[in-house]
């Protein structure tokens, strides 16, 4: 692989990067919220809907994560 894609594969790298920031920081304000509600709303569909959209977003992070490895390995 040449320098130019080398380095346009960096720049996407480090956009990912911003985005697994951002997407960790929604996460935790999700798990805020969810952690906060009285007991008589933890069962409630809207509550279970905020834990499913917390696991997704944990397996986001993970598949990112993952992404950014493999595209690390293409570069070297």
């Amino acid at each position: 692989m040449n320098k130019q894609r080398r380095k346009k594969i960096n720049v996407i790298i480090e956009q990912m990067h911003n985005l697994i920031t951002e997407i960790e920081q929604i996460k935790d304000d999700e798990e805020t919220a969810f952690e906060n509600l009285p007991d008589s709303l933890t069962e409630t569909a809207n509550a279970k809907k905020s834990e499913e959209a917390i696991d997704t977003m944990v397996e986001v992070i993970d598949d990112m994560d993952t992404t950014i490895e493999k595209l690390n390995e293409a570069i070297k």
